[in-house]
């Protein structure tokens, strides 16, 4: 899937249009698009719609026309004025008996009094994706008020007062906990702080043929797009397991046996031949009585509880002479020991290698020795860790994802994935993909143990470093859904992450 900014949409519907297509056909797909989310609710059928001079409102009129068939109470606001395009013009007309609507500027007090009034459903289709600079006084209190209904709010296409290409947002914009976008997100759709207004995003067909929507330019690919392309690899019919690697996992600490047991269990579930667990001996005993098929290096261990220094040759020869990959953090721990042998590994290592959470913060001033690395690396921080890293203060990270991501995968030539709601994957030649699976209920310590040990394990197969990640974000992504599903996303797990690649054949 693609993700494109306003005038490639734009583009792509003229294109539409100048083969057939019609205006009124797209606008008539998306307020039923717009509608059938609504009728898949069990709200009160009670419905509050702002409409806008444009196309946008448009899509809600033909949305308020369709509930009102259905039998839902609807009421339209003009939140600015009466429609000034051809086709939301003709859409107004053909609004039902029953359809009461309101224009707001005529009457504001007694419009802001009405939205309170016991809505199931408030949908947002005042401005779309073509909003620019901040909104009016007036409008921002009708936006603000109608955030604030308990009801479902649905924003047609995009927030309004969101900015579709930069991610900025008007004070007063409207949060939504559903966006219903249509053909293809937007780059508001996954950049801060435009997403925080977003809520679930849900993209719908308008019926823009698929040939067309293939030759369109696009600002970024989803890594749904890159797996489907480029799939896993087959499984060889004759093969061992030396077919298909062996992952060195060097995870874990005192107290932290959890994260090593979550890493080691994703690398055996992602069809890696072997998996060896480097861990201080103190944990030894819990981590093999949950992970029974891998093998183990039980190492010494400092006053802390995690790995010292002194194990540091017998990990690295062990992965240069048996191993194919090697995944380092997990739980590891962070001391002046931890942070002096993760920089010796990422200098001596000849293996491709993964850092996540502890082997990241490890690095601290030695951030350089990343440049000169004998082989690839990837990264997998969080927010909070890429602003450690980068000596930042995390909402210059958040406010700045794309640039923050390819930045850092070009100037620390490395394979960058900014863990987020929606994750971003850089290579150092300036290729980047975003992951648009997942869900809140990932929102758990031990999920990201569960994606680097599953990243681990593709990784040492002998997947390229920007395959190994985009298959691990996606499948991970996709298990959170699954495992959601047969839960809650309250009570999900970090370990039913890990049970959801096989019980739902997802890898």
């Amino acid at each position: 899937m693609k993700i494109v900014t306003s005038n490639i949409m734009r583009m792509l519907e003229q294109n539409f249009v100048s083969q057939g297509g019609s205006y009124l056909d797209l606008m008539e797909n998306a307020g039923r698009a717009v509608a059938r989310a609504v009728l898949d609710e069990k709200n009160y059928k009670h419905v509050l719609i702002l409409c806008g001079k444009g196309n946008n409102g448009g899509d809600g009129f033909v949305t308020a026309r369709l509930l009102r068939e259905k039998g839902y109470t609807v009421d339209v606001i003009l939140a600015d004025g009466m429609p000034k395009t051809p086709e939301a013009n003709a859409n107004i007309k053909r609004l039902p008996d029953g359809v009461r609507i309101f224009d707001y500027h005529e009457n504001i007090e007694g419009v802001l009094a009405l939205v309170g009034s016991g809505y199931g459903f408030v949908i947002d289709a005042l401005y779309g994706i073509g909003f620019r600079g901040q909104l009016s006084e007036d409008i921002a209190r009708l936006l603000t008020a109608c955030s604030a209904l308990p009801a479902l709010k649905i924003a047609v296409d995009i927030s309004s007062g969101v900015n579709c290409d930069d991610g900025t947002a008007s004070s007063g914009s409207f949060c939504a906990d559903k966006t219903i976008t249509f053909t293809m997100p937007k780059l508001a759709h996954i950049v801060y702080p435009a997403m925080d207004f977003c809520g679930e995003l849900c993209v719908a067909d308008v019926g823009i043929p698929q040939k067309l929507i293939d030759e369109c330019p696009y600002t970024l690919h989803s890594t749904e797009s890159y797996v489907q392309v480029c799939p896993l690899p087959r499984r060889k019919s004759v093969s061992h397991k030396g077919t298909y690697g062996h992952l060195m996992c060097v995870c874990g600490s005192y107290g932290m046996a959890g994260a090593a047991v979550l890493a080691g269990s994703a690398a055996l579930s992602s069809g890696v031949g072997l998996v060896t667990m480097s861990v201080p001996k103190s944990i030894y005993e819990i981590c093999s009585s949950k992970l029974v098929e891998a093998t183990f290096m039980p190492m010494e261990q400092n006053d802390d509880g995690t790995l010292s220094i002194e194990g540091f040759n017998k990990i690295t020869y062990t992965i240069s002479d048996e191993c194919s990959a090697a995944l380092i953090g997990c739980g590891l721990g962070l001391n002046e020991e931890t942070s002096e042998m993760v920089g010796l590994l990422v200098e001596n290592l000849d293996k491709p290698m993964i850092l996540d959470a502890d082997g990241i913060n490890a690095l601290g001033t030695n951030k350089d020795v990343l440049k000169h690395s004998k082989a690839p690396v990837i990264l997998t921080p969080h927010l909070g860790e890429m602003a450690r890293f980068l000596e930042v203060d995390i909402s210059e990270v958040k406010n700045n994802i794309l640039d923050v991501a390819q930045e850092v995968a070009h100037n620390y030539n490395v394979y960058l994935v900014l863990k987020d709601v929606h994750t971003i994957i850089a290579s150092p030649d300036g290729q980047m993909l975003v992951n648009l699976t997942g869900c809140s209920g990932m929102a758990k310590g031990g999920s990201g143990d569960v994606l680097a040990g599953l990243m681990g394990g593709f990784l040492a197969q002998g997947m390229e470093p920007m395959a190994a990640a985009t298959h691990a974000v996606y499948a991970h992504g996709l298990a959170g859904e699954y495992a959601s599903r047969s839960a809650t996303q309250r009570t999900v797990r970090a370990m039913k992450l890990v049970e959801a690649l096989s019980s739902y054949r997802i890898i």
